[in-house]
This record gives structure tokens, C-alpha cells and sequence, in this order.
């Protein structure tokens, strides 16, 4: 009997991990797009219009999870995710955690973990090396 290969064991743990990362936004996306009344009492009043932000990051979620399902443009997608959980961190989730909303705790301890995911699926896991659909000139006789 032939030795099982580890790096196919590897892939397919890889790929269930990254379509388990996508349904996580899949459902947030759609959580926010279904139910903004419940997500826009958390967006800071220095943003103002909590509806429009509510519904913006409820696509945002959803276009991630589309990159990463489709393998195009999910490096950057992979690094807006992680900007924008760190968006959510330092703006909402941190100041209720120190006005002493447990919650606040419990919010900022899964989008930290989302952005490291994040980070991790952009350096490790993402098909698309691109960070956007053109190349940058690699000389200035390329221009």
C-alpha cells in the first residue's frame, strides 16, 4: 500500500478551512443585509448614517466570501478583511470593552482572531497572487 501524501492532506484541509472562512462571512453579510436594525446601534456615531455603514460591510462580507470561493483578487480581498476587522476593533469593539460592556471583550477577542485569520488566508491561502487586476511596470521603459 502506497504512503498517503501529506501535502494533499494538506490541500484538502486548506481548502475546507477556506470554505468554512467564507460561509462565516456568507452569513455575516447576509446577517447585516437581512437585520440592519440590529447591527446599526453598534456603528460609533462618529460615523454617522449607521444604515449605510451597516449595509456597506454587510457587501464587504459578502464580496470576501466570494473571493475566496472563486480564488480572484482573494489576496485582497484577504487584506480589506483585515483592515476592516481591525476598523471594527479600534472604533467599536475596544471603546465598549473599556466602558465596561463584556461584550465589548467578547467582540474584540473574535475580530482579532478574524484579522489574523485574515492575514493568513491573504499571505498563505489566497489563489490570486494579484492585488489588483493590473501589474505594476517593472522598469520606467515599461511605462
Amino acid at each position: 500500500m502506497a504512503e498517503p501524501s501529506w501535502g494533499s492532506g494538506v490541500k484538502n484541509t486548506a481548502i475546507i478551512g477556506r470554505v468554512m472562512f467564507g460561509l462565516t462571512f456568507v452569513l455575516g453579510g447576509l446577517l447585516h443585509l437581512t437585520g440592519p436594525q440590529y447591527a446599526a446601534p453598534q456603528v460609533p456615531d462618529m460615523f454617522g448614517a449607521p444604515y449605510f455603514w451597516v449595509y456597506l460591510t454587510g457587501v464587504a462580507q459578502l464580496a470576501f466570501a466570494a473571493s475566496a470561493f472563486s480564488g480572484r483578487y482573494d489576496r485582497l480581498a484577504g487584506w480589506c478583511l483585515f483592515a476592516m476587522m481591525c476598523v471594527f476593533i479600534v472604533t467599536m469593539h475596544i471603546p465598549r470593552a473599556v466602558g465596561g460592556d463584556f461584550m465589548g471583550v467578547i467582540s474584540t477577542m473574535r475580530d482579532f482572531g478574524y484579522a489574523g485569520a485574515a492575514l493568513m488566508y491573504a499571505g498563505a491561502l489566497a489563489q490570486d497572487p494579484r492585488l489588483f487586476s493590473w501589474s505594476a511596470p517593472r522598469s520606467l521603459s515599461e511605462v
